[in-house]
């Protein structure tokens, strides 16, 4: 009767571990079916073991690089947009000013043709510098929500280079030239010229580029003395408001014509010219700009695999090894089920 108890307690005693066995194995039955459902390793850090310190150092770096990587975005997007606006008034420059240099020969066209063809491209001029990418005036600066001209102050600036225009035939090129360019340098067609600066992104960790140019300062290139307001855009204003003014200069000799149109091209040449530098200078951003979005990808991905080495299983793995258990698990029950059975009545 004694061994019978014994057996009985030893046999309970086999049953309790069987069970402990078995909860522990419906643990890792349910964890590995979580796993192969969502394919993380937990759903805290804490589950996470010696990986939670790898995935809280390196979440911040891929924050910081995708942060960097939209910056960059920004600024190719507003860089294209710029940069065709500067062709499209360096053509503008070019054409002008070429037929600036023909007045008062028999090649060149009527006063009142070029003074329409500079009003137009004055028209042209106001648009082209209020372009916006999205809601932001990509000329203006970090003024960015404001236009970089203002239409009815640049028409009274025409309007009045127009009337001093009047006076050529008296007061001459020179004297006319002069006056154009302070008033160029000192009129208010410009908004945010009282102090919007260039707006800049950061794209690494303390470096920043331009998101473009504004209307009333030059970028990269330098330009002094008494034939430029030092400003491309000003200039290229003031020449085209002198050609405007045109149809109000009455009857002119030729030489006083070809001496006005060699002014007012000499203005435009120049803004021309100042257009291309700036130009070349922000191509240089953007060939920096694709190489540093092809090292923030890079570097993007490989923190990301980093990370998803310590928070993500393996899917087949964890597919092998949750048949395996399950199988495990099928065979505990089993065993428990027949261990069950085995009461004192069945050793009696």
């Amino acid at each position: 009767m004694t061994s019978m108890m014994t057996t009985g307690l030893a046999g309970g005693g086999l049953l309790a571990h069987l069970v402990a066995d078995n909860v522990a194995a419906r643990a890792q039955f349910e964890r590995l079916t979580r796993q192969s459902s969502d394919g993380k390793v937990a759903l805290t850090y804490a589950g996470l073991g010696t990986g939670a310190a790898t995935s809280l150092n390196l979440r911040p770096q891929v924050a910081q690089t995708e942060a960097w990587g939209r910056n960059v975005t920004k600024a190719q997007t507003q860089l294209t947009a710029t940069q065709s606006a500067l062709t499209g008034l360096a053509d503008t420059a070019t054409r002008l000013s070429s037929a600036a240099l023909q007045l008062g020969t028999l090649q060149g066209n009527t006063p009142e043709v070029l003074a329409g063809q500079a009003r137009s491209a004055l028209a042209e001029l106001s648009s082209v510098l209020n372009t916006q990418v999205g809601n932001v005036y990509i000329f203006s600066g970090t003024d960015s929500a404001t236009p970089a001209i203002d239409a009815t102050a640049l028409d009274g600036f025409v309007a009045s280079v127009g009337t001093r225009v009047a006076t050529l035939a008296t007061d001459g090129a020179a004297a006319v030239t002069a006056d154009v360019l302070d008033a160029a340098a000192a009129q208010d067609f410009m908004p945010g010229s009282t102090g919007a600066a260039v707006a800049q992104v950061e794209t690494d960790a303390g470096r920043s580029v331009p998101l473009g140019v504004t209307a009333w300062q030059n970028l990269y290139a330098t330009q002094s003395g008494t034939d430029t307001t030092g400003s491309y855009m000003r200039d290229l204003v003031a020449g085209l408001a002198m050609l405007a003014g045109l149809d109000q200069a009455g009857t002119l000799s030729s030489e006083q014509l070809q001496d006005f149109g060699t002014r007012a091209a000499k203005l435009l040449q120049g803004a021309q010219a100042a257009i291309t530098v700036d130009s070349a200078g922000l191509g240089d951003v953007q060939a920096g700009l694709k190489t540093r979005a092809t090292s923030l990808t890079e570097l993007h991905d490989t923190l990301k695999d980093q990370i998803k080495s310590v928070e993500e299983v393996d899917m087949a793995t964890t597919a092998a090894t949750l048949a395996q258990v399950k199988t495990q698990l099928e065979a505990s029950y089993q065993l428990i089920a027949s261990m069950r059975e085995m009461t004192l009545t069945a050793y009696l």
